[in-house]
């Protein structure tokens, strides 16, 4: 396992990350807290360090797991946990399903004493906003907040966790100035994604799969209809933004035996904002397979020329 920075903190990750949101999934490991435990420490001694978490996963549970897995290893691990989804109150006056977002300071304040409780520990390494609108990186108590945190030693870096349809131009122009280290961006087809505009970090970005097995075969059967259909290949992918689709697809088939997810996902460690990626991890041989990956396409020359048109 390598390690990269995370920006121009003194915070080291490790290029696969680990989010305890898989565990979690389809109540996949939901009554198996051994099995789930026993896979976290496994990773941790095959050398990932990054554990990526979120309050409201399971109301919390993921936070506790990882306290339960590694808290004896607290000070080697880098905990990242997620704040923003008000799960402490019932949603009964809205038809949303789901936790309503709530990013005002009283709440985030109670939100990270509550996280650490549930990691037992005095401090988060990583404290994400999770999916916050452009209004709340507006909000200049926000960040008096955030900052507050920062000084008094209970968070060390902070960073932005985004889904697939924000508008990065009104990110970038809402986080001048603004104390962020990194930030969390789903895999999507277009890498320019991959950069805020107006936010000069490098090395800040953790890249999460989202189920990216689930996107490697949509895109293969969008490839073929779209041969099929005589139309080329660049082709909507689950609404994501165009991209040549044939240099990808000639990077998965030169890798043949590799993990086809993993490697569409770790190819975007050759770009230099990306320090950690976070494929999902079902058991060892997963990491394995992420890591042996990893490997190939650091090494192969085909890969760094795709890794350019993602520019």
């Amino acid at each position: 396992m390598k390690y990269r920075s995370l920006a121009s903190t003194n915070i080291l990750v490790s290029e696969i990350g680990f989010p305890l949101q898989g565990l979690t999934i389809d109540d996949e490991f939901v009554g198996r807290e051994d099995d789930a435990i026993r896979l976290l420490q496994e990773s941790y001694e095959a050398g990932v360090v990054l554990f990526d978490a979120a309050d409201v996963d399971h109301s919390g549970y993921t936070e506790e797991l990882l306290a339960k897995a590694l808290g004896s290893h607290r000070h080697d691990i880098v905990a990242a946990t997620k704040v923003g989804y008000d799960f402490y109150t019932p949603n009964i006056l809205t038809e949303q399903k789901g936790p309503l977002q709530n990013f005002d300071p009283a709440y985030l304040r109670l939100a990270c004493e509550r996280s650490l409780r549930r990691l037992g520990t005095d401090y988060i390494d990583i404290y994400q906003l999770h999916h916050p609108p452009v209004a709340a990186l507006e909000r200049d108590e926000l960040w008096f907040l955030l900052e507050a945190l920062v000084r008094e030693g209970k968070v060390r870096s902070l960073g932005l966790v985004f889904g697939s349809d924000i508008d990065l131009i009104d990110v970038g122009a809402a986080l001048e100035g603004k104390p962020i280290d990194g930030f969390q961006l789903p895999y999507v087809i277009d890498g320019n994604s991959l950069e805020i505009p107006g936010c000069e970090l490098t090395s800040s970005t953790i890249v999460c799969d989202y189920r990216l097995d689930r996107l490697v075969k949509d895109v293969s059967q969008d490839v073929s209809s779209a041969a099929v259909a005589g139309v080329g290949t660049e082709v909507d992918i689950n609404g994501n933004p165009r991209r040549n689709l044939q240099d990808m697809f000639a990077l998965v088939e030169h890798h043949g035996e590799q993990d086809q997810a993993s490697l569409i996902l770790t190819v975007l460690l050759l770009d230099g904002s990306v320090c950690s990626v976070t494929p999902w991890v079902k058991n060892l041989e997963d990491l394995t397979r992420a890591s042996v990956s990893i490997e190939a396409v650091l090494q192969c020359e085909q890969c760094h020329h795709w890794a350019g048109l993602l520019k």
